[in-house]
Formats: C-alpha cells, structure tokens, sequence
C-alpha cells in the first residue's frame, strides 16, 4: 500500500514538472519567434512558432493514445479470470 501511494505520488510530481518545464520551454519559444519577428525575420520566427505548437501538440494527442492503450489494458486484465491454481 506505502509502496503504491510513493509510485502514485511521484508520478503525478514527475507529470507537474514535465508540464511546468514544457510550459517555460514553449514560452521561451514563442518569445523568440516574436522577437525574430519584429526584427524583420518574418518567416523564421513564423517556423518557429509552428514548430514549437506543433511538437507540443504531438506531445499531447501522443500522451492520450498512450493513457488509453494503458486504460484499456488494465481494464482488460482487471475482467478477464484468474487463473491461480
């Protein structure tokens, strides 16, 4: 039970500073494509701003395929019968 509660805990810390730092990340990102920008670089800071979406937005559609295969796996070993002898 100790040992499910600190897994659970510690998962759910690991998954506060994944988004924090992607968060901090993503900021710098856009900050630099507005910068890019406004100094004439048009098109390089439009790339990086597309760039910087579309890996968080990959980042995310992945963590959801992969919590519903889990869901689904568990779900699948939680019905079906044990076989203890």
């Amino acid at each position: 039970m100790l040992l499910e509660r600190t897994v659970i805990i510690g998962n759910a810390r690991r998954s506060n500073c994944g988004l924090g730092f992607g968060f901090v990340v993503c900021l710098a990102i856009a900050a630099g494509a507005v910068y890019l920008g406004i100094h004439g670089h048009d098109w390089l800071g439009g790339a990086l701003a597309t760039g910087a979406l579309g890996s968080v937005v990959a980042t995310f559609v992945y963590g959801r395929e992969s919590a519903k295969k889990e869901r689904i796996e568990k779900n699948t070993q939680l019905q079906s019968p044990s076989r203890k002898k």
